[in-house]
């Protein structure tokens, strides 16, 4: 109860200081949106307990540095400028999204913050995510005002307009101060654990991997196919040779015994 309570003045003080002024839309607390902005989104407080005739608010972006930053006509009627059309916020603004104008008598009730139940509807009532939807470029059924993602490392401004059912602007805030959305990360400067490889080096170490493995399975494979195969067997060499020997005929018991041989023995001719 107490802190209900505590909630109800802290709320009461933002409403005279800031939102009263409302003079231009601001970065909500870091205690409830922790990234803030990121690579494609910018989250902001919607503006409550603005004491202004008007049935909506509308919501415009630009890029800092815009050609133009005109979001009404002469006749004080509010532009339907979409992102296309600007070019992304890079020469005009454009209309992002709208709202019903917050009422101080349904402030958020940050107590239910913890039930996941209640959890985004609350913050949902309290912020407004620039860039957070992904498919309204490429969607040809989709109606209403697109928010697609912001470009990276990129300065935006963003403007309230309060406007009546016929779209005539009643009030106005100023531009918010640039506010740059986040850059990517270089791929060198990525940490590459261990020893912080470079992208380079862990593409040669993946190469040399995948190469030691191949070696690894033909090597296998050779010592398997031995294994099951059994070792070589050696051919026999037959030797051919031109001598044989005759058994010699029944020798007389005086006469010794005849060799023959198929050698041929030519001695040398004398001179």
């Amino acid at each position: 109860m107490a802190f209900s309570w505590l909630c109800g003045i802290v709320w009461a003080l933002l409403a005279h200081t800031v939102f009263v002024r409302a003079a231009s839309p601001l970065l909500p607390s870091t205690t409830y949106i922790t990234i803030n902005p990121t690579q494609t989104t910018i989250t902001l407080e919607k503006p409550y307990c603005l004491s202004t005739a008007g049935n909506a608010v509308y919501l415009y972006v630009m890029q800092s540095g815009a050609s133009s930053n005109a979001v009404i006509n002469a006749a004080n009627n509010i532009l339907t400028t979409t992102y296309s059309q600007s070019t992304g916020g890079s020469k005009q603004p454009y209309l992002a999204a709208s709202f019903a104008i917050p009422s101080c008598s349904s402030l958020p009730d940050f107590t239910n913050l913890g039930d996941p139940t209640k959890a985004q509807s609350i913050l949902d009532s309290y912020i407004v995510r620039v860039g957070a939807d992904v498919t309204c470029l490429t969607d040809p059924n989709f109606t209403g005002y697109c928010n697609p993602p912001l470009n990276n490392s990129t300065a935006y401004r963003f403007k309230y307009v309060y406007a009546d059912a016929g779209g005539v602007a009643q009030y106005q805030t100023d531009w918010s101060a640039p506010i740059t959305t986040n850059g990517g990360k270089a791929y060198s400067t990525i940490d590459t654990w261990p020893g912080r490889r470079s992208g380079g080096m862990i593409v040669l170490t993946s190469i040399l991997s995948v190469l030691l493995f191949f070696l690894l399975v033909g090597f296998a494979g050779t010592i398997f196919a031995w294994v099951t195969g059994g070792p070589t067997g050696v051919e026999s060499t037959a030797y051919d040779t031109r001598t044989s020997i005759k058994a010699p005929a029944k020798p007389s018991s005086s006469a010794e015994p005849v060799y023959s041989t198929t050698h041929e023995y030519s001695p040398h001719p004398q001179a």
